[in-house]
């Protein structure tokens, strides 16, 4: 498992590439989702400010978009 990261360099979730498992703890650790990515497959955090893409693009390939977004 790998450990994602936002554009602060906050901690998303860890990810797992090759069988598409993604992993978030959320509440100060009472509480665990893990979700089953498919290949093309994509999920998208929002955090504060921060923005985060998780895309499957292949059996061992995730990739990663970060940005910050615009202030209300």
């Amino acid at each position: 498992m790998e450990t994602i990261k936002d554009l602060d360099q906050h901690t998303v979730c860890t990810a797992d590439p090759y069988n598409g498992v993604i992993e978030r703890i959320c509440g100060r650790g009472r509480e665990r989702i893990l979700i089953y990515l498919p290949v093309g497959g994509e999920i998208t955090f929002t955090m504060e400010r921060n923005c985060t893409i998780l895309r499957r693009e292949g059996y061992s390939f995730l990739r990663v978009d970060r940005y910050h977004l615009p202030p209300d």
